[in-house]
């Protein structure tokens, strides 16, 4: 890799590990709004990601 990192072990392959937080990250909401992660913390939520839409998995 071309930051130094060496390729993951972890059977998940890149994944984190439970309970580790996710890193800040900003997403368009439905309603035209931004949602950052950063202003949610100490909030409780669910992230669920999945693929895309129409595909096996």
């Amino acid at each position: 890799m071309s930051d130094g990192s060496q390729p993951s072990t972890h059977p998940r392959g890149n994944m984190p590990d439970v309970g580790t937080p996710a890193p800040d990250f900003t997403l368009p909401a439905g309603d035209g709004s931004t949602i950052r992660l950063a202003d949610l913390r100490g909030t409780p939520i669910i992230l669920y990601f999945y693929p895309k839409d129409s595909t096996a998995g």
